[in-house]
């Protein structure tokens, strides 16, 4: 499944539209489903659900489908655990909110920034400062600042 996945994510991303989907095809069974039989080479790093939708939303965002890539992009983000993955939860939270600007979900980006700004404030990680830098240029209010 992952590798389907990260197959269709590349394909996706250079262009091959229809290797793209029939990798996608192929893993769409397993990607939002509960998977219990996991390598456990994978299960050490992530969930293997988080991170299946993750790179699904990214190929699907490179076929040009942004509702799609939303949907499973806000599914990675609510598999990872807030007690235990604090910090990519909350970066994923800003991707989902950055998604939804995109999409013209203005609310909806705006109550996912929310929950994640005062996170990714607290945190020392490049990720982090760069997804709190792209909440400043759209919602500057709810990061404090100035717009860069």
């Amino acid at each position: 499944m992952l590798f389907d996945v990260a197959v269709a994510r590349c394909h996706a991303e250079t262009g091959n539209l229809r290797e793209a989907r029939a990798a996608l095809a192929r893993a769409e069974q397993w990607i939002d489903s509960a998977v219990t039989d996991r390598p456990r080479w994978a299960a050490l790093f992530c969930p293997t659900q988080a991170s299946a939708a993750h790179h699904t939303a990214k190929a699907l965002r490179a076929l040009g489908d942004p509702v799609e890539a939303e949907r499973y992009l806000y599914f990675s983000h609510q598999v990872w655990d807030a007690q235990t993955h604090t910090r990519i939860r909350a970066i994923s939270a800003a991707e989902v909110g950055l998604l939804r600007w995109r999409n013209g979900d203005y609310v909806g980006a705006a109550n996912m920034w929310r929950s994640a700004a005062p996170i990714l404030s607290t945190v020392s990680s490049d990720r982090a400062a760069k997804q709190l830098a792209k909440i400043r240029r759209h919602a500057p209010e709810l990061v404090g600042g100035a717009v860069t």
